[in-house]
C-alpha cells in the first residue's frame, strides 16, 4: 500500500549553525513531503521517498574566536553600592564587557552610565521581546527612547541589541529578524549566572561543561536587584574561568570592528523638543516615583500623627446640666420647602429650656416661607424673617442682627438635631476663651454606594481629624450643619463674610485670629442629607474645595502669624490640592500596570514588574491599610462597629477617590478663571431619616411676617 504527499513538519525545532555572539540570519522551517509504501499484511515499511525534504528553523551565528573565547555581558547598570566592586573586578581581570540596558536603566542612572563608558566597556540595548509581534509599536518606542536618552547623556548610539535572554520558540526569532534588517548587531543568547548568591566554582563548572552547547560564547549576569550578589562573586568567577583556560573578548572584537564603530557618535543634532520629551519621560519613570514615595510617606506620617493626637485628646469634658444660657438658632433657608419642617421640628423637640429659632428666608422661589408660616405660625419660639436673595452669609448676618443671646447656633435647613445636641454644644462655652464649637454631622440618607462612602468619610474626618486638630488649636471648620458660636466672638471677627463661598470655614478661622479657641463636641450631633447622585456630589465638592482655596488665600496671614490653625490650612492645601494633582498620574500608572499584565497573560510572556509599578501597587495596599486603621480608630471613638462601612474602605480608592480629585482639579480650574457666586446649593429630596419625634406646636405666636428683613414686634 502507498501513501503519497504526507506532510512532515519540523517547525518546533531550531538548530544553530556557525559560532559566535551575533545572530546574522534566520531561516524558517520547511514543510516536508514524503511518500511511504508498506506491506499491508505485516505493516512493514517497504520504501520511503521525499518530494520535499523537511528542515527545522535555523539560526546562523558569526563572530567566533577560538573555542575558549568568552564574551561577558550584563543586563542593566550597576547601582551605587555595587558599581565599584563590578568595575574593579573587570578592570583587574582585564575584561571589557557589554552592559545591555533599556530606558528604565538610563533615567536617574547617568552617573553609572558614565562610569561604565569611562572604563572602556560597551553599551547595548536590551529589548524585551513580545511573542505577539517582534518589536511591536510599544517595544519599538521604548527602544528608540533608550537610544535617544543615551544620545543625550553621552552623545553616542549603539548597534548592539539583544531582544531576550534566550530563544524559547521559533516565534522568538521575529525580533531578531527585524533588528538584523535595521542594521543592528543582534546579540544571541548565552549562559546566564543564577540570581542571588551562588557558588562561583559551580558556575565556572557550568560554563566549562556547557561550552560545546554554547556556540555564542556569551556569559551573562543580570544586575538590578541582583547587582550586589554579582559584585560579590564576579572576581572569583573571572579568575576561575581564566584558570579553566578561557580568555575574553569584547563584542566589538568579535564583530571585527573598533568600538567607535559599534557605538558611533550621534549624527543628528539634539532638538529642544527631544529635551522636553526626555525630561517628561524621566520624570515619569524616576521623578514621579520619588514624588509619589514622598507623598505616600507624608500620608503615612500624617495619618499616624493625627491618630495619635486623636487618641491623646480623648473625651474629657464634664457635662453640667445646669449650664443653659439663652441660645438662638439661626436657620438660613433658600428653596428648602421639602426639608425645613423636619429641621425646625427637631429643634423644637430639643430638651434645651431657653431657645429661640430665627428662620431667615433668602428670597426663596418655592414655598419655603409659607411652609414655615403654616406649620409654625402659632409657635412663639419661631421667628420668621425674609430678605431678597443675597446669599447664605447675608441671611446668617440678618439673623445675627436680631440675636441677643450670648450663644447662637447656625443650622442648615436640612439638618435634623438630636434632642440633646444643643445642651452638648453649649457645654464648651463655660470657658470664656471658647469662641466656637463644632458638632458632629452624620449622613441621614445612607441609601447607596455614594452616600455610604460619604458617611464613612464624615465619620473618619470628624471622629479622628477634628479631634486631632483640636489638640493643637487647629479646628478648621465649624460646620454649617451643626455648630455653635459665641455672639461676641463672631462680632469681633466681623460676622459672616461674603468674600468666600464657604462662610463657615471663613468665620472659623476669623474667630481663631480674633484670639478665641474653637472646640469639637462629638456628642452634639445632627443628621444631614448627603448628595445621592454623582452630579450633585460633584457640585457640592466643587463648592467646598473652591471655598477652601479662597479661605486659604484670605487667611494666609494666619500662617505667618504663627497661629496653630495655620498648620491646618497648610495641611488642607497640601494634602487636598497637591495630592489631587498627583493622584491622576498614580492612577494612570496602575491602569498601565493592569494593562501590561493582561497583555502578558494573552501573549504568553512574563510580566516584567519594573520598580515604578511595584511602588504603586505596594503603595495602594499600604494606603488602604492606613484607611482601615483610621476607620477602626473612628469606630472606637464612636463606640460602634459597622461591617458594611469597613467593607467599602478598600473601594474608596476605586471610584470615590477619583470623584474627589476630579472635583478638586475642577475647583483649581475655577479658581484660575474666576469667582463662583451664590448658594450653589443642592436640590433637596427630603429623604433624611428623622431621629426625633415631631415637636409639639405651641400657641401664642407674637409676630407677623414682614419682608423688610426685620421681625415684627
Amino acid at each position: 500500500m502507498q501513501v503519497l504527499g504526507q506532510p512532515i513538519s519540523l517547525a518546533n525545532l531550531m538548530i544553530a549553525e556557525g559560532d559566535g555572539p551575533f545572530l546574522t540570519r534566520t531561516e524558517s522551517d520547511v514543510l516536508g513531503r514524503r511518500s511511504l509504501t508498506w506491506d499491508r499484511a505485516t505493516g512493514a515499511i517497504l520504501s520511503e521517498t521525499y518530494s520535499v525534504v523537511p528542515s527545522p528553523n535555523r539560526v546562523h551565528l558569526s563572530g567566533a574566536g577560538s573555542s575558549r573565547t568568552l564574551h561577558l555581558t550584563f543586563d542593566g547598570l550597576p547601582d551605587k553600592d555595587s558599581a565599584d566592586a563590578i568595575l574593579s573586578a573587570l578592570s583587574n581581570a582585564g575584561v571589557k564587557a557589554t552592559f545591555f540596558i533599556d530606558s528604565l536603566d538610563i533615567f536617574g542612572n547617568e552617573d553609572a552610565l558614565d562610569a561604565v563608558l569611562a572604563e572602556g566597556h560597551a553599551i547595548g540595548f536590551r529589548q524585551p521581546q513580545s511573542a505577539l509581534a517582534g518589536f511591536g509599536p510599544g517595544a519599538d518606542l521604548r527602544h528608540n527612547t533608550a537610544q535617544l536618552a543615551m544620545s543625550h547623556a553621552t552623545g553616542l548610539r549603539s548597534l548592539f541589541v539583544r531582544p531576550a535572554a534566550e530563544i524559547a520558540q521559533p516565534s522568538d526569532l521575529v525580533a531578531y529578524d527585524e533588528m538584523i534588517e535595521r542594521g543592528y548587531l543582534a546579540v544571541a543568547p548565552g549562559v546566564f549566572a543564577p540570581h542571588g548568591s551562588f557558588d562561583p566554582a559551580d558556575f565556572v563548572g557550568r560554563v566549562r561543561d556547557d561550552a560545546a552547547d554554547n556556540p555564542s560564547g556569551l556569559v551573562g549576569f543580570e544586575l538590578g536587584p541582583n547587582a550586589a550578589a554579582v559584585g560579590a562573586t564576579l572576581p572569583a568567577v573571572l579568575s576561575g574561568l581564566k584558570l579553566e583556560g578561557f580568555d575574553f573578548a569584547s563584542l566589538a572584537d568579535a564583530a571585527d570592528i573598533v568600538q567607535a564603530d559599534a557605538m558611533p557618535l550621534t549624527a543628528e543634532p539634539f532638538h529642544w523638543r527631544d529635551g522636553v520629551a526626555l525630561w517628561s519621560i524621566g520624570f515619569y519613570l524616576v521623578g514621579l516615583t520619588k514624588m509619589f514615595f514622598v507623598l505616600m510617606l507624608f500620608a503615612a506620617v500624617r495619618s499616624v500623627i493625627y491618630v495619635g493626637l486623636a487618641l491623646w485628646r480623648g473625651n474629657s469634658i464634664d457635662f453640667d446640666p445646669d449650664f443653659c444660657p439663652p441660645v438662638t438658632v439661626i436657620v438660613p433657608a433658600y428653596n428648602e420647602e421639602l426639608v425645613i419642617v423636619k429641621c425646625i421640628e427637631s429643634l423644637l423637640a430639643s430638651d434645651y429650656p431657653d431657645l429661640r429659632i430665627v428662620v431667615v428666608d433668602d428670597g426663596s422661589t418655592d414655598t419655603t416661607y409659607n411652609t414655615v408660616l403654616s406649620e409654625f405660625g402659632n409657635d412663639d419660639r419661631v421667628i420668621r424673617m425674609h430678605q431678597d436673595n443675597g446669599g447664605k452669609w447675608r441671611a446668617a448676618n440678618l439673623g445675627l442682627s436680631v440675636t441677643n443671646s450670648p450663644i447662637f447656633i447656625i443650622a442648615d435647613a436640612d439638618s435634623i438635631f438630636f434632642p440633646n445636641t444643643i445642651r452638648w454644644l453649649v457645654q464648651q462655652f463655660k470657658d470664656e476663651k471658647v469662641g466656637a464649637v463644632a458638632g458632629l454631622v452624620e449622613v441621614g440618607n445612607r441609601q447607596n454606594f455614594l452616600t455610604s462612602c460619604q458617611s464613612l468619610e464624615y465619620i473618619v474626618s470628624q471622629s479622628v481629624m477634628r479631634r486631632a486638630y483640636e489638640v493643637f488649636e487647629g479646628v478648621l471648620v465649624v460646620p454649617g450643619a451643626v455648630g455653635a458660636w459665641r455672639t461676641e466672638a463672631v462680632r469681633e471677627a466681623n460676622s459672616f463674610s461674603g468674600e468666600t463661598i464657604t462662610e463657615d470655614a471663613d468665620l472659623t478661622i476669623a474667630v481663631h485670629r480674633a484670639g478665641y479657641k474653637v472646640r469639637f463636641q462629638e456628642q452634639a450631633r445632627a443628621v444631614t442629607e448627603a448628595p445621592d447622585k454623582v452630579r450633585a456630589f460633584m457640585r457640592q465638592r466643587l463648592r467646598w474645595t473652591f471655598g477652601m482655596i479662597e479661605v486659604a488665600v484670605k487667611h494666609s496671614r494666619a500662617i505667618t502669624e504663627g497661629r496653630p490653625v495655620g498648620i491646618s490650612i497648610i495641611d488642607a492645601v497640601w494634602f487636598g490640592l497637591v495630592s489631587s494633582i498627583m493622584s491622576p498620574l498614580v492612577d494612570l500608572l496602575l491602569v498601565m500596570l493592569v494593562a501590561k499584565a493582561i497583555i502578558g497573560v494573552f501573549s504568553g510572556e512574563a510580566v516584567a514588574m519594573s520598580g515604578l509599578p511595584v511602588v504603586v501597587v505596594a503603595s495602594y495596599f499600604f494606603l488602604t491599610a492606613l484607611d482601615v486603621l483610621n476607620t477602626l480608630v473612628a469606630f472606637r471613638f464612636e463606640t460602634r462597629f459597622d461591617w458594611k462601612l469597613l467593607a467599602i474602605v478598600a473601594l474608596l480608592r476605586f471610584g470615590y477617590r477619583q470623584l474627589l480629585y476630579i472635583s478638586t482639579l475642577n475647583a483649581i480650574w475655577h479658581a484660575m478663571i474666576g469667582q463662583m457666586a451664590g448658594w450653589n446649593k443642592l436640590a433637596r429630596t427630603g429623604g433624611v431619616f428623622n431621629p426625633v419625634r415631631p415637636a409639639k406646636r405651641r400657641p401664642g405666636f407674637r409676630s407677623a411676617p414682614v419682608s423688610s428683613g426685620v421681625p415684627a414686634e
